[in-house]
């Protein structure tokens, strides 16, 4: 029969001992830094991915996507108060009202207004 008793350690062993521990708390701090940085670098990538597929989604949805184009405005075209913005890589146009200041403006022949004093 084996009975399980109680053993003292020295000094010596107690020092082994707190060395080992010491080595290995500090191994296990590296680990956990580790782990922070590759998650950190996980979750900036998996973010990546979400918004990327949120706007294909989106695309998806919606069926188009908005571009800048270049046009040219047309003031008082096709009438006195709208302007006609016609892209310049495939003519196609839309309508709209002016603004106030572009109505002003148009008064003055493409030149600024006076200034109120």
């Amino acid at each position: 029969m084996i009975e399980q008793y109680p053993r003292k350690f020295t000094d010596e062993e107690k020092l082994a001992m707190g060395r080992e521990l010491s080595e290995k708390g500090i191994e296990k701090g590296r680990l956990e830094e580790q782990k922070k940085a590759a998650t950190a670098v996980f979750s900036g990538q998996i973010k990546i991915l979400a918004r990327e597929c949120g706007d294909l989604q989106q695309k998806i949805f919606s069926g188009y996507e908005m571009i800048d184009v270049e046009v040219d405005v047309l003031p008082d075209t096709p009438e006195p108060g709208k302007k006609r913005l016609v892209r310049r890589d495939n003519g196609e146009y839309r309508d709209e009202w002016m603004t106030p200041a572009e109505r002003q403006r148009s008064l003055f022949d493409g030149a600024e207004p006076p200034e109120a004093e």
